[in-house]
């Protein structure tokens, strides 16, 4: 998210403005999100007042509290905030596995997404779990709930053989509430029965 870049790049810039000396300035960077969107981000007050509103666009505030806008290259802010960018968390990534009907093992058509989510978890030096599973609408609601918390707590089960540490686990069942595809009870849904998995 754009808001978690900015605070890292914030930090960065706390750090390094505390480095600079008497008659430097801070400067603030707005960068894009993942998807390329920006937001909006208003610098200073009254006339030293500048609105950053594209990608690596910088506020240099000097100590005067003049405020100056520009645009920065992707070279540049990378060069300038490398620190700080080095120390981003990687970024979340949800897995989606499938199940059978009435069934708690993951089909083999998601064997190579477990795979990925196993590695991707492996790779994180911290990482934050969240499982939820889910149902389709065949079966009643309080037995669908039941079924869809055991998915999530079998893909718990695995990470916990694998060594994870279960402090860092989170595990619901959503049972038929959340469905990716919208049917009437008693239709089976395949796309459904699933658990999501995000890393983080």
């Amino acid at each position: 998210m754009a808001w978690c870049r900015f605070l890292v790049l914030a930090i960065a810039i706390l750090l390094i403005s505390t480095l600079m000396t008497a008659c430097a300035g801070d400067l603030i960077v707005l960068l894009p999100e993942d998807n390329g969107k920006v937001g909006q981000l208003t610098v200073g007050e009254n006339q030293n007042k500048v609105v950053l509103d594209s990608a690596n666009e910088a506020a240099e505030v000097g100590t005067s509290g003049q405020t100056t806008k520009e645009q920065l290259s992707d070279r540049s802010v990378k060069s300038i905030f490398a620190a700080a960018l080095a120390a981003e968390p990687p970024k979340s990534k949800v897995y989606v596995l499938n199940y059978d009907l009435g069934s708690t093992i993951v089909l083999p058509m998601s064997k190579p997404e477990l795979q990925a989510m196993f590695d991707d978890i492996e790779s994180r030096k911290a990482v934050e779990v969240q499982i939820t599973g889910h149902t389709d609408r065949i079966g009643p609601l309080r037995e669908n709930d039941r079924l869809s918390l055991r998915r999530a707590e079998r893909i718990r089960d695995m990470l916990l053989d694998r060594g994870l540490k279960a402090d860092f686990i989170r595990v619901v069942g959503r049972g038929e509430r959340e469905p990716v595809v919208e049917t009437a009870d008693e239709v089976p849904e395949a796309r459904n029965r699933r658990v999501e998995v995000i890393v983080r």
